[in-house]
C-alpha cells in the first residue's frame, strides 16, 4: 500500500501544482465550480485520486484493506503537502532574516561611519 500512496503523493502534486496541468485546470475551474475548490485542497485531491486508483489496485491485488485506501491517500497527501510548504515557508523565512541582518548591520555600519566622520571634523 505504501507503493500506491507514493503514487498518489505524485498524482496530487501534478494535478494541484504542475505546470503541465496549468491550462486544463484553468479552463475546468472556470466551467466547473467542484474542480476548482478541488485543485485547491490536497486532502480532497488525495481522497479522489484514491477512488479512482482503488480499482486498478483492486484487479491487480485482492484485500480488504483496500477499502481505506482512499482516507490512506487523503492523508498522505496532505501530509506531503502540509511538509512541502513548511519547508518553502521556512526557506523564505531564513532568506528574509538574512537578507534584513545584512541589510540592517550594513547600515548600521555606515551609520556609525558617519558619526565618527562628523564628530572628527569637528
Amino acid at each position: 500500500m505504501l507503493y500506491y500512496s507514493i503514487a498518489a503523493i505524485g498524482l496530487s502534486f501534478i494535478i494541484k501544482y504542475g505546470s503541465i496541468l496549468e491550462d486544463f485546470r484553468t479552463y475546468t475551474s472556470d466551467r466547473v465550480y467542484f474542480l476548482k475548490k478541488l485543485y485547491k485542497c490536497c486532502l480532497c485531491n488525495g481522497f479522489w485520486i484514491g477512488i479512482i486508483l482503488t480499482p486498478f489496485i483492486i484487479c491487480s491485488e485482492y484485500n480488504y484493506n483496500l477499502l481505506v485506501f482512499p482516507f490512506v491517500c487523503s492523508a498522505v497527501c496532505w501530509f506531503a503537502d502540509v511538509f512541502i510548504n513548511l519547508i518553502i515557508n521556512l526557506n523564505n523565512y531564513l532568506e528574509s532574516s538574512s537578507s534584513s541582518s545584512s541589510s540592517s548591520s550594513s547600515s548600521s555600519s555606515s551609520s556609525s561611519f558617519s558619526s565618527s566622520s562628523s564628530s572628527s571634523s569637528l
